[in-house]
Order: structure tokens, then sequence, then C-alpha cells
């Protein structure tokens, strides 16, 4: 019996599994017309990769969602592109760097072929600017490393990419979508226009963005904030763009090759927050970003204040430090080798952020989650990984959440387990849960052997985890992991 075409029905059941709507038009021709024509919209679609863009940005596995949803979620972005052109873009922007970075190998060259049109006949151009200067071309083997850069990791939901990746792209490869011989409507996935973006972001902040350690005062970074913001006002560039740029200017200055003008940056990310209009130029998920990546560097003394002001309550506070948190799950020790253990074996990209011995967050947070109740903890514990597809930044923050939480008070850690086990079993980032759980078992037994209290009702969640070679399963089921 076929399936009946009833809008209502089929919007319904988009609304509960939007990839189980996608499926189903591979089912039969009508029905996969009729969901694309009557069912699918710029609303569906943007609330789909909003409420899932860090499953897409942290999917290092390539299975969070599968290939043959990504292949689908790019077929229904090319239908709504096709259908309302570049007022889609104005929609999507912000939530599609992550589908472009996760393209499944097969969709490649189908979806940038139109850039290696924009090399001629001959397929290379002469380039802008060589080493040596002398004469050079840009080859498709350019514009695919170029390609495989720029879009590999999204830079607005990793800032520091816009100056590690997205700034060391070749001149050449910002230039194509400026040449002729592509109508406006041959822009799959509107490759072109969101390089161009980039591209813009890059040009006019450059004047400000150059950073000299142990030379920029914090005048000198006021002043670059400031002159960012005029620079992208005059530029007619989004505003959320200008925001996520400030976060990668930030980043920049406070990465860990800078840590020895610390006498200065605290005053200066003081000094930030007091801006006329900073305060409300920022969402809640956005202040978490910024102030768990403050506490960090700086500690409680100059960041406490900041986090006081910025969060209605302590709970809030909680919640939006921990889903923005990079680099708190750390390593035991500053052995380099160490560096290594965060490393999945079974991803096929890098980790997320770079993992440290130290971080000036420790003591604040064990005071912060001491601070609350029990029926508190395990809100938060419930809230954190039901809102992580949608603003958990780190693939550390199951490990994190395991560390904070559950070997906090050992008598309390069994029913903050099963309630952190409870919640991950039903994300759909269960799969990268368990490994940053495992890391922080085996760092905990490495540090202080702590091994929480679990009971046989906790055990039984063995059964529903995903990675028997982790441990977490070793912990619930008495197995020793390798």
């Amino acid at each position: 019996m076929p399936f009946p075409l009833n809008r209502v029905v089929l919007t319904e059941l988009g609304k509960a599994d939007f990839l189980a709507l996608l499926a189903m038009t591979e089912t039969s021709a009508s029905l996969s017309h009729f969901i694309y024509e009557r069912v699918l919209t710029v609303s569906s679609l943007c609330t789909f990769l909003r409420e899932n863009q860090y499953v897409l940005h942290n999917d290092v596995y390539g299975i969070l969602i599968n290939s043959q949803e990504k292949a689908r979620l790019i077929r229904a972005f090319e239908v709504l592109r096709r259908r309302h052109g570049q007022t889609f873009y104005e929609s999507s922007f912000h939530i599609m760097g992550p589908l472009l970075g996760r393209i499944p190998e097969a969709s490649i060259d189908r979806l940038f072929h139109p850039f290696s049109l924009l090399l001629g006949k001959e397929g290379k151009i002469p380039k802008t600017l060589t080493e040596n200067g002398s004469p050079g071309y840009y080859t498709i083997s350019d514009l695919l490393w170029d390609i495989a850069f720029t879009f590999f990791s999204s830079w607005m939901h990793a800032p520091g990419v816009m100056f590690s990746n997205c700034e060391k792209a070749r001149a050449e490869f910002y230039q194509l979508p400026e040449l002729a011989g592509l109508c406006p409507q041959d822009d799959p996935l509107f490759c072109r226009r969101y390089i161009k973006d980039i591209h813009a972001c890059l040009s006019a902040g450059r004047a400000f963005s150059q950073v000299l350690p142990g030379d920029e005062t914090a005048l000198d970074t006021i002043k670059g904030i400031e002159g960012v913001r005029v620079a992208f006002r005059e530029a007619g560039i989004h505003s959320y763009l200008l925001k996520k740029y400030l976060q990668s200017y930030m980043q920049l200055r406070m990465d860990s090759v800078y840590l020895d003008r610390q006498d200065v940056l605290p005053a200066t990310f003081q000094k930030i927050f007091e801006l006329p209009g900073w305060m409300e130029l920022w969402t809640p998920d956005e202040l978490g970003w910024w102030l768990s990546l403050g506490l960090t560097q700086f500690g409680p003394e100059s960041i406490g204040p900041l986090i006081e002001n910025s969060f209605r309550t302590h709970k809030q506070a909680a919640l939006w430090l921990f889903l923005g948190a990079h680099e708190w799950l750390h390593i035991p020790g500053p052995d380099e080798d160490m560096r290594a253990t965060n490393r999945d074996p079974e991803s096929k990209d890098r980790t997320c952020c770079t993992p440290l011995h130290w971080g000036m967050e420790a003591d604040y947070m064990e005071k912060l989650i001491a601070s609350f109740s029990k029926s508190d903890r395990i809100w938060l514990i419930q809230q954190i990984v039901r809102y992580a597809p949608e603003y958990g930044q780190c693939l550390s923050l199951g490990g994190n959440l395991y560390t904070y939480f559950v070997v906090r008070d050992l008598p309390e850690s069994d029913v903050m387990l099963a309630t952190l086990l409870d919640e991950i079993i039903a994300s759909p980032l269960q799969y990268a849960f368990e490994h940053s759980i495992g890391l922080a078992i085996s760092y905990q037994s490495m540090l202080e052997g702590k091994v929480p209290e679990i009971s046989d009702g906790t055990r039984r969640y063995a059964s529903k985890l995903m990675r028997r070679n982790r441990e977490l399963y070793g912990l619930l089921s008495c197995v020793h992991v390798e």
C-alpha cells in the first residue's frame, strides 16, 4: 500500500525525524516529488541544520550522520537553492558550514565542477604571486587543496580556522568567484558565495588583525577590535560574520603561543567586555564560548565577575560555559606523548582542540558545581547533553561532564553516571560522547584513581553502548579495555 500523500502527516514526520522524511524520497518518484515540492521548506531544513550543527561539525567519524543521509541533505539543500535563490543563502549561511565540511566524497566532483570550469580549457590560470617571483600556474590540484583546506572545518563553528586555514588559501582561490562564465544559479551549495564572504571578511579585517607577540598592548587590541567593526560596517558585511570574525581575532591573540603576555591579556579581556554595546552583541551560547576561553586562560579572579554579570543565574552560567568550552579535558601530564592519547583511532580527522595538561578553570568550575543541589546537577547534565547537538562545541564535552559531575563526589557518582548514560544513549552524539568519557576515565585512573560507585541498574546501560572497545564499556561491564 503506497504511503498517503498527506502534507500534514509528512510535515509532522519531518518535525519528529527530518532524516526519515528525506529517506522516504527514495521510496517512489511520486512521493519524492510530493515531499520536495509540498513538504520541504526553508524553515524545516534550516531548523534541522541549526539543531544538529555540532553533530555535523564534530562528525570526525563520518557516521554520526551517515553518507547517505548527508547526500539527502545536500539534495534537499539544492532543491531549496534552485527554488529560492539568494534569499535561501541569507537564511542558511550561518549554519551551512558544517554541511560543507562533511560533503561525501562521491558528491565532491559534481558539486565543485563549476569551480574547475573557472580555470578554463587548459585547467590552469597564471598565479598572481609565486614564491620566487617566477611565472607559475594555479591548477586543478591547487584548487582541490584550497577547497579541502577551506571547507574542512566551518570557520563560523571553529573560529580559529579563519586564520589557520582560510587565510592560507591562495589568492587565486578567492579570485575565482569573481571570474565570468557562470550564472549566479550555477553555484552548488552556494559555495562561491560562501567563499566570497570569507574573502570579504579577510580583506576587511586584514589591516587590524596582524599580531606581533610581545608587542601588542591592550590599547592596540581594543583599537583593532574597533577598527574591525568599522571596516565590516563600511564594507556592508553581515553582523553575524563580524561576530565570528571577532571571535577569530581574539582567539588568535589568546593562543598558547602568546601566553608570555598574560600580564596584558586579562586586563585586555576585561576592557573588551566594557566596550559600548559589547554585551548586547552576543547570545548566551556565544558568551559561553568567550567566557570559557577567558576562564581557562586567566582564571576566576579576572573572569569570575564577567561571568556573574553575563548570565541571570549560576545554572545558566554553568550550562553555557560547558557547551562553549574547549581544552577542559586535561591530559595527565606535560609529556608530549600524552597529547596523542585524546586522538580517537576510529576518527577520520584530527581532534577539535589541542589537549593541555593545565587550565585555570578547574577550581572555579568545581566550586560552581558543588554549590548546586543534587537535583540541579542532574538537571545540568540533562540539559547540557540535550543542547549539545545545537551548541556543544567540543568533542571532549562528555569527558568534561564525567570529570565534573560523576567523579566529583563518589557517593553521588552512581546517580550522576546513570543520568549521563540515560542522556547520551538518546543523543546523536553518542559515539563521540563514549570516546571522550572513555578518555576521562583513563585520565582519572592515571591522576587520582577515582572510580565511581556503580549499581547493577547502571551497569545495564553497557548493553546500549556503541563502542565495546572503549573505557566506558569496560567500566560498566568490568572488562579491561586495552
